[in-house]
């Protein structure tokens, strides 16, 4: 197995659930008969819909798997009308704030089978982050971390030997940032024994 380095990059910037958030789709209500919240899924290709009250906080999601429950129940019990939102509809027990990393972003989704989260803020829906859009912002910060790590490599790897005297010192604390430093004097020379 090879084996893992981790390298610390200067001024590499987490992304925020704001930065990566879609816009709302839609949004359905609780009394909204669930019907019609199936058609809203559908002609906006989601996997969930927030639901809000009338004053547009966050009450809830409406998810495919919900929806597949409504035709569940229309099986068995063979009624035509299907009920409302507000029968089907998954609790979410903390949503994202638009300030959370994506980092703390996947925690909350691997805590919750849920295929889209939305970004609240003051209680209100302002956007929404799927699993796909996640991944997406992970492939994107990996890349970020090669480009910044390749760049920071090489100019750690101008430093080829570790200075001899106390003047060279003093210049490699004045040219170098702290990661350069350690990765300079960290490095073996062929003087060095161990």
């Amino acid at each position: 197995m090879p084996e893992r380095r981790t390298v610390s990059i200067p001024d590499l910037e987490i992304p925020s659930a704001r930065e990566w958030m879609s816009p709302v789709a839609a949004v359905v209500r609780p009394d909204d008969p669930v019907f019609e919240a199936i058609g809203k899924l559908l002609r906006t290709k989601s996997s969930a819909l927030p639901v809000v009250d009338d004053d547009h906080q966050l009450v809830g999601l409406l998810t495919e798997k919900d929806c597949l429950r409504v035709l569940s129940n229309l099986a068995w019990e063979r009624t035509a009308d299907g009920g409302t939102v507000g029968e089907y509809q998954s609790p979410v027990p903390h949503a994202l704030e638009p300030s959370m990393d994506v980092f703390r972003v996947t925690r909350m989704f691997l805590e919750r089978n849920f295929p889209m989260l939305p970004v609240v803020e003051d209680g209100r829906p302002i956007g929404q982050i799927t699993r796909l859009r996640l991944l997406e912002c992970v492939d994107h910060f990996r890349n970020e971390v090669r480009r910044k790590s390749s760049k920071f490599e090489a100019e750690a790897g101008s430093q080829t030997t570790r200075p001899r005297s106390i003047e060279a010192l003093q210049r490699l604390m004045a040219e170098s940032n702290p990661e350069q430093v350690v990765r300079v004097m960290g490095r073996k020379t062929s003087g060095d024994e161990g």
